[in-house]
């Protein structure tokens, strides 16, 4: 048996059907179940002569659900019901149809609840009513149990009526049968009308969308409540949903399969929704555009250092987001402003703690402030009052995308300090491409608890590959060439580079990509599983031991494809 439930019609219940087995449980006694949820707003308090004055309506005795009443279709007035004597009916919902159980006006403060069979509850709770549809070709019969709720007893009507299903006479179209993200039907960019999804018989589509290229679905009609989402080749990620509108874009170098999933939203009559949409691969307007210099800074983990000042012609885009870190003196203000056209694309602005576990998540009460009107721009203001200097850092992120999913802002912040503590500061980036396309990025957090407090991770490497980091005493930039990547760390005496690789000590970071790319440590030296957490002492000579005030470089290197090897960018930490 399936059931699914959502808010239908006056705020009431709607609940879809769909039943093997048109059975009624006739167990010889009944138990009263337990305390329900309540879930719905209760209608008026019943208030009236006390119950043991009020005879039991005409349809008793149907107190146990083996002595359940059937009721038909129309007006059930003058029922009664007590607290220690609930009544219990079996209502025939007809096939293909909406039953719509509706409490009139007057009654009393009661509850119903829908079982099917006894005591196997199949509905929420109501005290206002429910509409219940039956899809399938056959009637089916439920139980409900109707029982006061806040008195001893209620006098209370039920009206029943049921409405046919319109989707009897629409056929199926053309595109049937692919009902499962395994067998998919394969479409080209185009317009497409007269597409018929039905409640538990979802459509699937495969686009092919080049690299580069940006797919773009738009809702053109729907008659009932169609619904979109975009997936992955597997149906393992999904790539965004909507009732009218998805797109997404390839930031890869290779040709994508993109899934589109269309359903029927609201499982109730009627049955179905036609629907029709326009389907568009065109080149990305945004990866057009070239990244502005303060890339990469897609992470809280690695946030561009800023100061007071205004930074000009900034990218952002739907798939990375811009972060920067800056410090404010306690007792001061810091602001910032953003300023952007909202046509191309809504932008909006986040202010974080650094050293927060949920720095960069737009959870409700993450952030310190924040700035997300509808406008042209965006402005926030946050005093520091927490008795002593902060590192923060500045989300900015595309909300909603308009014409393209991008937008170019400009930045101005003041109120900003270089006060005394971590300051990290990427280079040698993007570092040359590995073998997936991509450059392994390196990104740094600062304020973990686990040794110096410095945490290192890395993403976009190449799958299945081995990597471990390295610190230095000095920069290189854009550095020395060695195999396919750039060592970004200074060789020159007096400097020196140290390797994290030394079994059984805290200096091992040896780990692996995983499938997607995310650096997973293997020596158990990361109290999170991936990424690596930098020890207080260092593997040079003298084991040198990190203090407030120094700044050391660090950098990843890995194996590459075909025995090759290759680095991340480089990052310089001043502790």
């Amino acid at each position: 048996m399936h059931f699914s439930s959502l808010l239908g019609r006056h705020g009431r219940a709607t609940q879809s059907l769909s039943f093997w087995l048109l059975t009624v449980s006739t167990a010889a006694a009944a138990q009263t179940p337990h305390t329900d949820r309540l879930t719905q707003a209760h209608s008026a308090t019943f208030s009236g002569p006390s119950c043991a004055t009020l005879p039991d309506d005409v349809l008793e005795d149907n107190d146990t659900c083996g002595t359940a009443v059937p009721l038909a279709l129309g007006l059930h007035p003058n029922l009664h019901v007590k607290d220690s004597d609930h009544d219990y009916y079996s209502i025939t919902i007809p096939s293909q149809s909406l039953l719509d159980i509706h409490f009139p006006t007057g009654s009393g403060d009661i509850w119903m609840t829908g079982f099917q069979p006894c005591f196997v509850q199949v509905t929420g709770t109501s005290s206002t009513g429910f509409s219940l549809a039956n899809p399938n070709a056959f009637p089916h019969t439920i139980l409900f149990q109707v029982r006061p709720r806040n008195a001893a007893c209620a006098d209370y009507s039920l009206d029943l009526t049921a409405t046919p299903d319109a989707c009897l006479s629409v056929s199926d179209d053309g595109f049937e049968d692919f009902d499962d993200c395994s067998n998919p039907m394969p479409l080209a960019p185009g317009s497409y009308a007269n597409l018929v999804v039905r409640n538990e018989d979802p459509d699937f589509f495969a686009i092919t969308v080049g690299p580069g290229e940006r797919l773009r679905c738009q809702e053109t009609s729907d008659s009932f409540h169609a619904s979109y989402q975009l997936w992955d080749a597997g149906c393992a990620n999904s790539l965004g949903s909507d009732p009218a509108f998805v797109e997404t874009t390839n930031t890869g170098t290779q040709a994508q399969t993109v899934i589109l999933e269309v359903s029927q939203t609201f499982a109730g009559i009627p049955s179905c929704s036609t629907y029709a949409f326009d389907l568009i691969v065109e080149p990305s307007p945004c990866l057009a555009i070239p990244d502005d210099t303060l890339e990469p800074n897609d992470s809280c983990e690695g946030p561009t250092p800023v100061q007071d000042g205004t930074l000009l012609g900034l990218q952002v885009s739907a798939w990375s987001p811009d972060f920067y870190r800056t410090c404010v003196p306690a007792g001061e203000w810091l602001n910032v402003a953003a300023t952007f056209a909202h046509a191309q694309g809504d932008i909006d602005v986040y202010l974080f703690d650094a050293s927060d576990s949920l720095c960069g998540s737009i959870l409700p009460g993450a952030d310190l402030a924040k700035g997300t009107s509808n406008n042209d721009n965006e402005t926030l203001a946050w005093f520091n009052g927490t008795g002593a200097a902060l590192d923060v850092v500045l989300l900015v992120a595309l909300d909603r995308p308009q014409a393209q999913p991008c937008n170019s802002y400009d930045l101005t912040i003041s109120g900003a300090a270089d006060c005394v503590g971590a300051l990290i500061t990427p280079y040698c980036s993007p570092m040359d491409s590995n073998s997936t396309g991509f450059p392994t990025l390196l990104v740094a957090n600062h304020g973990h608890p686990a040794q110096s407090g410095l945490r290192l991770q890395a993403i976009l490497g190449p799958p299945g590959e081995f990597a471990y980091f390295l610190v230095g005493t000095g920069a290189s930039e854009p550095g020395l060439s060695i195999g396919a990547g750039r060592l970004c760390l200074r060789t020159a005496p007096p400097n020196e580079i140290g390797r994290f690789n030394v079994n059984g000590t805290p200096w091992n970071s040896l780990g692996q990509f995983d499938g997607q790319g995310i650096f997973q440590n293997l020596s158990g030296t990361s109290i999170w599983g991936s990424g690596f957490d930098v020890p207080t002492s260092l593997p040079l000579s003298g084991t040198p031991t990190i203090q407030l005030g120094e700044t050391w470089y660090f950098q990843l290197w890995h194996r590459e494809a075909q025995g090759s090897s290759n680095f991340s960018n480089a990052v310089a930490v001043r502790f």
